[in-house]
């Protein structure tokens, strides 16, 4: 019942949706406010008055009433009933967690999340944040209020107070502008954001140790930091770029060859096995007694076996849900969608038929034409299946591959989870 309230709701919009307006005046203003106005009302009956009498009975969130309605606006009238559409045969009692996370929801409980608009970048699922040689920049101190100053906000840095070693650190700036170790100090402010995963702040405060303080004695390791800020934000090419330079501006830093896998691990996780596996081996070459050559050489044999990772392809998935609806979907393994897309198509077009046969004409030609929208969402689901699982393959192929490495990394590189 809750599947055709929404589908009238579609198709309402349709015929509310201009065509041709006199020599198309704010035909674009004109579209969108109906499509808006028409959105609003009939999907506001539904939530107000439908929606509530069958209780939460949606698997998702968005619900699937939410999901087309934002679908629509995102997209245009035609893709979003196709999105549309394709969510409805989705939403069956054979979902599973491994392509939806599960999140709770007051008075909902736990649900799978599905939103129209999926993040774009894909964040690397270990961070690094640490410096475990930060305590070798006091080893030059002496007992002076200055250094007092210091020595608490590296306590506090320690602690993991990221937030009070800041405030002391900007304190100790204004108690001593003039003093000469300003980089040091802008240094660690930009570790202390570091230290909160607040990688957008550090940012700035490593390139002004970079522009500012170019003979300085941490312009590489700020040139560093830099590059794992567009890392930990899933930045790879950006990373790459700033990794590079360690290499090219800072000849003699001892970060080269951290640097250099570094550039390695963003393609690898970026899924451009090549150029991963090219720096992995020009480590070995021009690194040979770096402590990350065991890493390269598994993520080398891990590059030479994502050639021959099982694809399916999204061409032949939505091949065979064109020919027998659902197919494409139990090609890609997701069998639950498949067989939910195979009866719902099954029941609209026998439903269509029958209103054709019994000279229903207008009934007959609503039912095509909802049948038709389904039998188009079924392709359309056909295909992302494919990709999804393609993804998802990747996905889980990345996470072994790093949790191999993941005790060199943490020795090696300071991470932290």
């Amino acid at each position: 019942m809750g599947l055709f309230i929404i589908l009238l709701c579609l198709f309402s919009v349709s015929i509310s949706y201009p065509v041709n307006t006199e020599k198309f005046i704010n035909r674009k203003e004109l579209e969108s406010n109906s499509v808006n106005i028409t959105l609003q009302l009939w999907f506001g009956l539904y939530r107000k008055f439908i929606s509530p009498a069958r209780g939460n009975v949606c698997n998702f969130t968005p619900t699937c009433s939410q999901y087309a309605e934002e679908s629509i606006k995102q997209y245009g009238l035609l893709k979003g009933i196709i999105m549309a559409t394709d969510r409805l045969q989705r939403c069956n009692y054979c979902i599973s967690s491994a392509y939806y996370p599960i999140i709770e929801l007051p008075y909902r409980g736990p649900v799978y999340y599905d939103p129209v608009i999926k993040p774009k970048t894909e964040k690397s699922n270990f961070i690094l944040c640490s410096d475990k040689n930060i305590t070798t920049i006091f080893e030059t101190s002496t007992e002076t209020p200055k250094t007092t100053i210091l020595g608490f906000a590296l306590n506090l840095y320690k602690n993991k107070e990221y937030s009070a070693a800041i405030i002391e650190l900007n304190r100790f700036l204004y108690l001593y502008p003039e003093n000469p170790v300003k980089d040091m100090i802008f240094y660690m402010i930009g570790m202390c954001y570091t230290g909160k995963k607040e990688w957008e702040k550090s940012i700035p405060i490593f390139r002004n140790v970079i522009s500012n303080y170019p003979k300085g004695k941490f312009v590489d390791k700020s040139q560093y930091r830099l590059a794992e800020c567009y890392y930990n934000l899933g930045d790879f090419e950006r990373a790459v770029t700033e990794f590079e330079k360690v290499e090219t501006d800072f000849p003699e830093s001892s970060l080269k060859d951290d640097a250099r896998f570094m550039c390695g691990l963003c393609f690898f996780l970026d899924r451009n096995w090549d150029n991963a596996s090219n720096k992995f081996n020009s480590l070995l070459k021009d690194y040979p007694d770096s402590k990350l050559v065991p890493a390269a050489e598994k993520l080398i044999n891990k590059c030479e076996k994502s050639k021959y990772l099982k694809y399916k392809s999204h061409i032949k998935s939505a091949i065979l849900s064109t020919i027998i609806p659902g197919t494409g979907q139990i090609y890609a393994h997701r069998t639950g969608d498949g067989i939910s897309s195979f009866f719902i198509n099954a029941i609209l077009f026998g439903l269509t038929a029958d209103r054709f046969n019994n000279k229903d004409i207008t009934a007959g030609w609503f039912l095509g034409i909802v049948s038709f929208s389904f039998y188009i969402g079924n392709i359309y689901g056909a295909t992302n299946s494919a990709i999804n699982y393609n993804q998802k393959l990747q996905s889980d192929f990345l996470n072994e591959s790093i949790q191999e490495i993941m005790p060199i990394l943490i020795e090696e590189l300071g991470q932290e989870k």
